[in-house]
């Protein structure tokens, strides 16, 4: 058995990196964590303490993922899906330590700024929380069984011995990200602009992808969350029990295991062919099995630096933090 790991943030000056992840093994047994902080999309005055705690300029992503991964390792040989709820009750007591509660009457009493979007809905206060994403996972080597528990865009990929490569997890993030780009391709035609990326800050893009938000734990005017609209995230609210995917897989014939953020897979054009995305999830393979994760990372960087104009690999950031871990596993 062989563990990788890759934990690198974007290549911009100053920037902190909003991923976390973290590895345990005992042999037979082997814990992992991924976890990506989400931008604020409402940002907080009252919450600046906290969040530096972690030192000055911890951005509330960078405090959701860090905090996510030391309740990880505080609880090591928990089931991953009791990880990420503990993960979750610990983050609602750190914001309900600044607000009293969590809720969008706290917020709007302590963060009057946040008023006029409130009043519009209430739900909005989803866009003001400290956020992120996770995927946990464990594995019994003796059993040759895989446990794990998913939030969000992290994904989980599995290497199989016949060549296939399989995607437990789910990205409910992705279409709605795919939408604000489409609008934004479309804004770059009526505009006849060089690029995209001389779109990507036109107020109706930045309302689109700003608007995506309200799906975090998503709940409709009722109070009733929707699993077909709603993506799970770590950021206090309980409405997580109804987005955590979960499952045991069974390992025979299994090569590797792959846990990432979603910066790490290699970029891709919007409405992606399945074969595409196929033949894609192939060449990644073949790199991080050549190159090892840093070679496959060199070259990733080099790819998204060429494509700085975002037009070949529509996507929001030329770079974002990129994280992931890898088990190659034998018999």
């Amino acid at each position: 058995m062989k563990i990788a790991m890759l934990n690198e943030a974007a290549p911009i000056p100053g920037r902190m990196n909003e991923d976390a992840c973290a590895i345990f093994s005992s042999g037979d047994q082997i814990a992992l964590l991924v976890a990506d902080g989400a931008g604020q999309r409402m940002k907080t005055t009252q919450t600046t303490a906290l969040f530096e705690r972690l030192g000055t300029g911890t951005t509330s992503a960078r405090f959701a993922a860090q905090l996510t991964r030391g309740v990880f390792e505080a609880n090591l040989h928990r089931a991953p899906n009791e990880i990420l709820l503990r993960a979750n009750a610990a983050l609602r007591q750190e914001m309900d330590s600044v607000y009293g509660e969590l809720s969008a009457a706290a917020l709007r009493q302590h963060e009057p700024q946040l008023a006029p979007y409130l009043d519009e809905d209430p739900r909005l206060f989803r866009m003001a929380l400290a956020v992120c994403v996770a995927t946990a996972v464990q594995i019994d080597r003796r059993a040759r069984t895989l446990d794990y528990a998913h939030a969000g865009d992290t994904a989980l990929l599995l290497f199989h011995a016949d060549g296939r490569i399989s995607e437990p997890t789910r990205d409910p993030v992705g279409h709605y990200d795919e939408a604000a780009l489409k609008q934004a391709q479309q804004i770059q035609a009526e505009h006849g602009a060089p690029h995209l990326a001389d779109v990507l800050d036109d107020p109706r893009v930045r309302e689109a992808n700003w608007r995506n938000g309200l799906y975090h734990n998503y709940v409709d005017g009722q109070g009733a969350v929707d699993p077909n609209l709603g993506v799970g995230v770590i950021n206090g609210l309980p409405e997580l029990t109804a987005y955590i995917q979960q499952d045991t897989l069974d390992l025979t014939g299994v090569e590797g295991v792959l846990v990432c953020s979603d910066g790490f897979p290699w970029p891709a054009p919007l409405d992606e062919p399945a074969e595409e995305r196929a033949a894609r999830l192939q060449s990644m393979r073949e790199r991080i099995e050549h190159d090892g994760l840093e070679g496959y990372y060199v070259a990733l960087r080099a790819t998204e630096r060429a494509d700085f104009t975002r037009d070949l690999y529509p996507r929001f950031k030329i770079h974002d933090d990129c994280t992931a871990v890898y088990v190659t596993l034998s018999d």
